[in-house]
């Protein structure tokens, strides 16, 4: 395996960007899966190397990207970031012995979110004519979107008004300063998120939706959601399903039973399976 740390790969507002690019011993073009990290678009980084051993076995290579967080830019600056690195990648196939024709993209909550963003976006101009090496696609062949908030209004408008729920309900049995740590800790945070994410621009929360993007000619997706996830519902998945079935958009549900809002190995049974079905589903797309 060769490894490339903390890959630069552009400049965005004087804005550093990176990415940990992992290659397969191969002596042919490989197919590339690029890692979208969560963190409610305000934390994470480009270092979990999800699935890497599994996606190096399978021949893939994994380009593991950072991107601006809402505190250095609200959106759109994490979805023109993300096609920026799929252009990168494209335009330093030959450099890196990577297939410029196959590239998936997986990402987990708000990862799962921009994954699922991106793949439906590749012709829309205010996210892919920013950045830099222009005049290569942004385009993807493959989709796989976890627990992602895809229906950015209604996550919005949900937890909001689950905070105010929270504060009403516990208010005269608890101390202010206890209801603020119990909310905070809870949907305090996806409220805080989400109004980092639109700058305070209300008009953002459509912008930002992968839902008002949805159209016939997408890549093939793979839609994880857990069965119990309180924080990003079941419901931003099974609309995106929905969507894009209606337009004759090829796409697979799967709900992991008894699972809340996690991907990793070892959580819950659902989990393991569904990581082993991710890796099928891009070998299947991707040709490996």
């Amino acid at each position: 395996m060769i490894f490339h740390e903390n890959l630069y790969y552009a400049t965005a507002e004087g804005h550093k960007l990176v990415m940990d690019l992992f290659l397969p011993e191969c002596d042919r073009p490989t197919p590339v899966i690029v890692h979208i990290h969560g963190g409610w678009w305000a934390g994470g980084d480009h270092k979990a190397h999800l699935y890497l051993e599994k996606y190096m076995e399978k021949g893939f290579a994994l380009a593991d990207i950072a991107y601006r967080l809402t505190s250095d830019a609200p959106f759109p600056a994490q979805i023109i970031d993300c096609h920026t690195a799929v252009r990168f990648l494209r335009a330093n196939a030959d450099q890196y012995n990577l297939n410029p024709d196959k590239i998936g993209v997986f990402g987990f909550s708000a990862g799962g979110h921009l994954s699922a963003l991106l793949g439906t976006t590749a012709n829309v101009a205010e996210f892919t004519q920013q950045g830099e090496w222009q005049g290569y696609s942004s385009e993807v062949q493959a989709v796989v979107c976890a627990n992602g908030p895809h229906d950015v209004p209604f996550g919005y408008n949900y937890t909001h008004a689950q905070s105010d729920n929270l504060v009403y309900m516990l208010g005269n049995a608890f101390p202010k300063e206890e209801v603020e740590r119990i909310n905070a800790a809870t949907y305090g945070v996806g409220c805080k998120a989400y109004n980092m994410l639109t700058g305070g621009d209300d008009s953002v929360l459509q912008k930002a939706s992968v839902l008002h993007y949805v159209h016939a000619d997408m890549p093939p997706y793979l839609i994880i959601t857990g069965e119990v996830d309180t924080g990003i519902p079941i419901l931003h998945a099974t609309r995106l399903y929905d969507a894009m079935r209606a337009v004759g958009a090829k796409a697979e549900l799967l709900i992991n039973e008894n699972t809340w809002h996690s991907m990793m190995p070892g959580d819950t049974p659902a989990v393991d399976a569904a990581v082993e079905r991710l890796v099928g589903f891009l070998g299947e797309e991707l040709g490996r």
